[in-house]
């Protein structure tokens, strides 16, 4: 191979200047007996490619390789040049052989190359304005990007707002009805009236369990719905904790896994609280302990909840229906609007069957 342009034309000096006295434009190559270029001009690379083998067609290479015995000129006259055995392009040309390379000179019309160099200027022109439509949609990318990223950064600082003033409320609300339900107790111990005493007990007991559903509900996030466990067994024990200057009362629970909505607990709630007032209040009378207990299990698609105390029971004329008074009206209330039904039943205590349809998935 040629190690320099200088030495190329030192080599081929002679037949390069008698090839530009006779023509305008050349097309000039170099290439060895294997094919392989060694130097082109441009519009030899037009027409050669890498490996005039594959495109020259009439003569074919090899012929012009075999003929290097004729002497220095192994070829003058028209070669056809093009891909996959089609010729597209025809020129004057010669070929020399010198050494082990040869030289091949071309006489090109520029009427030979102008479809081609008319394509070469349209598609760079297309390049261009495809590289102008890129950088213009890249740009406008960007800027959707960054709004877009200035947007989420405003949501995030907005939600982090929102946040603090939820958490703010959160406390500020439990803390209102906290105090609330101290003042109720405070009063409590200021009477000595059972009507009043019993009042303040259970205004206490249905704030209290409220605030339970509302902190277990704030606590998770502000979930629509939370596992019933979660809710019943924290609320029966503070209820239990209202009435700790009486009787000893011991809570046995089972409650399986079910999940329920915030309204449906929010109705539980206050029924269950209604029960265990109930106990706490007249069940046990002079007993020295009190138990209550409660299970819940859902069965297909009904939740069946049982509660039941030791105490001294219901009244004969409440065995199978239920007794009076505004705690019992109450639960018959929940209970229609849960669209459940109440079963009471007299034996050792008191015991209350609910069944209700557990809520269909929204």
């Amino acid at each position: 191979m040629h190690a320099s342009l200088r030495e190329f034309f030192t080599h081929w000096r002679t037949e390069i200047d008698d090839a530009v006295r006779e023509s305008g434009v050349l097309c000039v190559a170099v290439f060895g007996a294997d094919g392989d270029v060694r130097f082109a001009s441009p519009a030899a690379i037009t027409l050669l490619g890498s490996d005039p083998r594959a495109r020259c067609i009439n003569p074919p290479f090899a012929d012009l390789v075999n003929a290097a015995h004729e002497g220095p000129l192994v070829f003058d006259g028209f070669l056809s040049f093009g891909q996959n055995g089609r010729a597209d392009t025809s020129i004057k040309a010669r070929v020399y052989r010198k050494d082990d390379d040869f030289l091949l000179i071309g006489e090109i019309d520029v009427r030979t190359l102008e479809g081609y160099y008319k394509n070469i200027l349209r598609l760079n022109a297309e390049n261009t304005a495809l590289q102008r439509d890129l950088i213009r949609e890249k740009k406008a990318l960007e800027n959707e990007v960054e709004e877009r990223t200035r947007a989420e950064e405003r949501v995030r600082a907005l939600l982090g707002e929102k946040e603090l003033i939820l958490r703010e409320a959160h406390h500020r609300i439990k803390n209102n009805m906290s105090t609330t339900i101290a003042l109720l107790r405070l009063q409590l111990r200021t009477h000595t009236d059972p009507t009043v005493t019993a009042a303040l007990q259970e205004a206490a007991g249905r704030l209290q369990g409220m605030m339970v559903l509302y902190d277990k509900l704030f606590r998770a996030g502000g979930a629509a719905s939370m596992p019933l466990s979660d809710y019943l067994t924290p609320l029966i024990h503070e209820i239990l904790g209202v009435f700790s200057g009486g009787i000893r009362i011991r809570a046995s629970l089972e409650i399986g896994d079910i999940v329920l909505p915030a309204e449906i607990l929010s109705s539980l709630g206050i029924l269950i609280n209604e029960l265990v007032t109930n106990s706490a209040k007249y069940a046990f009378g002079e007993m020295d302990e009190g138990r209550i207990s409660l299970s819940a299990s859902r069965i297909d698609d009904r939740v069946r909840i049982e509660y039941e105390d030791n105490g001294r029971g219901l009244p004969e004329s409440a065995a199978g229906a239920t007794p009076g008074g505004f705690g019992m009206e109450l639960i018959l209330i929940i209970v229609k609007q849960i669209k459940g039904r109440l079963t009471t039943e007299k034996g050792a205590g008191a015991r209350f069957v609910i069944e209700f349809p557990h809520p269909s998935p929204h």
